[in-house]
């Protein structure tokens, strides 16, 4: 259950094998070359770097709990092999494999107050920096105006843009989950009208 089985060979014995009498079922797992059960796939998992991509069939296609009958009843674990929450979101379902998505996670989390009213434009370092995998970016503006809010790389390319829209005045707070990036260096900047600031940290695995 909730098992991929890819791209990979057993040296000494069947990738699915039993012994004597004894049966075997598969479910909700994806097996290469496919393998009949409920909620079996044989996509590619497409995998990278011990973890799902955002595209993989994977995501989401696990399940709970599953009764096998006689008695047997399996759960999935509550965390997955690098001790994240599963399934993520809680009210969803997990994925399929030893590692769980954040993709349905939200990166951007907004937080406003507008109680005093910053006098001018202000951009924090990112806490905690180092971080791994998410770290929180925190900045205040003096007026309601048209914001945006980058991740870069060293490369200068844009990896993802937390902010892209009208905000009122106050202090704001966004989160930025780097699950699916390597360790680095990234850049973020803010811009507004009359305003432009750029900050480096740095995400260590």
């Amino acid at each position: 259950m909730n098992n991929i089985i890819w791209s990979n060979s057993a040296s000494t014995m069947a990738q699915i094998g039993r012994s004597g009498n004894a049966g075997i079922k598969v479910r909700y797992s994806i097996v290469q070359g496919g393998y009949s059960g409920e909620g079996n796939k044989k996509e590619d998992p497409m995998l990278v770097a011990d973890s799902l991509t955002n595209a993989s069939p994977a995501i989401g296609a696990g399940i709970l709990e599953y009764d096998f009958g006689d008695g047997v009843v399996l759960q999935c674990p509550s965390y997955d092999i690098q001790g994240r929450v599963r399934p993520c979101p809680t009210d969803s379902r997990p994925d399929i494999g030893a590692w769980e998505s954040t993709l349905n996670l939200p990166t951007g989390i907004e937080q406003q107050t507008v109680a005093g009213t910053p006098e001018r434009f202000t951009l924090g370092q990112n806490h905690p920096n180092p971080f791994n995998p998410a770290t929180t970016i925190k900045f205040s503006l003096p007026k309601k105006q048209f914001i945006t809010l980058d991740i870069y790389n060293l490369l200068g390319e844009t990896i993802e843009t937390l902010v892209s829209e009208n905000l009122v005045e106050g202090s704001h707070t966004y989160t930025w989950n780097a699950t699916n990036q390597p360790s680095g260096v990234y850049f973020y900047q803010l811009r507004g009208a009359q305003f432009s600031q750029t900050r480096k940290m740095l995400l260590v695995r």
